[in-house]
This record gives C-alpha cells, sequence and structure tokens, in this order.
C-alpha cells in the first residue's frame, strides 16, 4: 500500500520539483522543531479563527459576505502560522511519503495540536456562543421548568 501511496505522490507531481520538496521539507522541520505548549496554544487560537469564520458564516446574509467571512479567518491562520489538526495531517501525509518526516512526527504533532483545536473550538468558542444564547434555548439548562 506504501508503494502505491508513494507512486501517486510522485506522478502527481506535488513534490515533483526540488523546490517543492525543499518548501514542504522546511514546513515540517519547522512544525516538529515547536514545543508542545507551543503547538497546543497555536492550535487553540487556529481553531477558534476557525470556527469563528464557519459562525460568521452562517451569521452572513449574502455570497459575498459569507464567502469574505470564511475566507479571511482562514487565510489569517495560515498566514500567522497556526496549527490546524487536520491540515497538518494532509502536510505531513506528503512529507511521509516524500521521506522528509516519519509518523512519530505526525502522532507527536497531533498529540499537541487535537486538544488544541478542541479547546479553541469547542470550548472557546462552541461553548462561549452556547452559553451567550441561553435566551433562545427552550427547555435547556437554564430553564426555569
Amino acid at each position: 500500500m506504501n508503494s502505491i501511496a508513494q507512486n501517486v505522490e510522485a506522478t502527481s507531481g506535488v513534490t515533483g520539483g526540488p523546490s517543492a520538496r525543499a518548501m514542504l521539507a522546511e514546513m515540517v522541520h519547522g512544525k516538529t522543531a515547536l514545543g508542545g505548549g507551543q503547538l497546543f496554544w497555536r492550535a487553540v487560537l487556529c481553531n477558534m479563527l476557525v470556527c469563528l469564520g464557519v459562525w460568521m458564516f452562517t451569521r452572513a446574509r449574502g455570497d459575498a459576505a459569507k464567502i469574505f467571512v470564511l475566507w479571511l479567518p482562514v487565510a489569517v491562520f495560515v498566514a500567522v502560522g497556526f496549527e490546524h489538526c487536520v491540515a497538518n495531517m494532509a502536510l505531513f501525509g506528503l512529507a511521509i511519503l516524500d521521506g522528509s518526516a516519519s509518523l512519530r512526527d505526525l502522532f507527536r504533532n497531533l498529540m499537541f495540536t487535537v486538544p488544541g483545536n478542541i479547546v479553541g473550538g469547542g470550548l472557546l468558542v462552541g461553548a462561549v456562543y452556547w452559553f451567550t444564547g441561553g435566551s433562545r434555548r427552550e427547555g435547556g439548562i437554564f430553564a426555569s421548568e
């Protein structure tokens, strides 16, 4: 199976050129050099932006507004270098096929970014949104019977 995946990666040209391979190796090296705390907090901030983008998307009216409010937070997290576990799975997956990373590197990264993404999106955005929207809940935990 691994040789099939490597064949697909090689023939697709994703990392076909030396500059693409160098960029991939540099990005992965930068992510593997970060400490656990840095990965965690970058993941918290990342998923805060992503979830805020999705939340704003659901609130926006008009297609142009929806595109803008979804695109902007994602562009910011990419430009700043925050960590998203799904994006890292794709990046490390390519790097593993290319030989510039290992499964150990991927699992170490995910060990800190998955909890960080959960805290950033689930607690700091989702739970706050749920709590502040309490007046809209019928029969919720704050309702008086």
